[in-house]
C-alpha cells in the first residue's frame, strides 16, 4: 500500500507541478495547501472541481497505463526472473558481475563469486564459534605486549594493603 500511495503522489506531482500530462497540458496547478478544519485537514486549491477531477482521471490513467507496462515487462522477461530466483535461493546473495553474466548469458559462470559477502548461513556459523570475548571458544586471548608491560606496572606500583579491620566509633 505504501508503494501505491508513493506512486500516486508522483504521478499527481508529474500532472500538477510538472506539466507532464497532454490531457491537462503544461500548466502548474500545484498550489494546493493544507488547512485546517475543524478535526481534520482540508484542501484548498486555485482550480476548480472540474479541472480536480480531470486531474484525477489523469492520475488514474497514467497509474494504469505504468501498472500494464509492469506487468507486460515481467511476463516477457519471466525466464531471467525464474532464474534470478533459483539464483538467490542457491547462493543467497549475487553481486554485480554474477547478476551481470545470469542476465547475459543464463548461467553464473565459476569464480566469480570471490569479492562476495559472505552468506547469512555462515555469517551465523562463525558468530557461534566464537565466544563472548571474540575467540574462538576453548581458547584464551593472547596477551599484547603493551597489556603485559601495563600488568607487571601495575603489580610493582601497587603497595601491599593491610587487611587491618577498621571501625568507626
Amino acid at each position: 500500500s505504501s508503494d501505491l500511495k508513493r506512486a500516486t503522489e508522483i504521478c499527481r506531482k508529474m500532472v500538477t507541478q510538472f506539466g507532464m500530462s497532454d490531457n491537462i497540458g503544461t500548466i502548474y496547478l500545484g498550489s494546493d495547501q493544507e488547512v485546517f478544519v475543524g478535526m481534520e485537514f482540508g484542501q484548498s486549491r486555485e482550480y476548480s472541481e472540474e479541472v480536480a477531477a480531470r486531474i484525477d482521471r489523469e492520475v488514474s490513467r497514467i497509474l494504469n497505463d505504468r501498472y500494464e507496462t509492469a506487468k507486460k515487462i515481467i511476463s516477457e522477461k519471466k525466464e531471467f526472473l525464474d532464474k534470478l530466483v533459483d539464483a538467490l535461493l542457491k547462493y543467497e546473495t549475487l553481486n554485480r558481475a554474477e547478476f551481470v553474466a545470469l542476465m547475459e548469458t543464463g548461467e553464473i559462470p565459476e569464480g566469480l563469486g570471490e569479492d562476495k559477502p559472505r552468506t547469512t548461513a555462515e555469517v551465523l556459523k562463525d558468530s557461534a564459534a566464537l565466544s563472548a570475548d571474540g575467540t574462538e571458544k576453548g581458547t584464551q586471548p593472547e596477551k599484547t605486549d603493551t597489556e603485559d608491560e601495563a600488568d607487571d606496572a601495575s603489580e610493582a606500583e601497587a603497595p601491599e594493603q593491610n587487611e587491618q579491620e577498621i571501625t568507626l566509633e
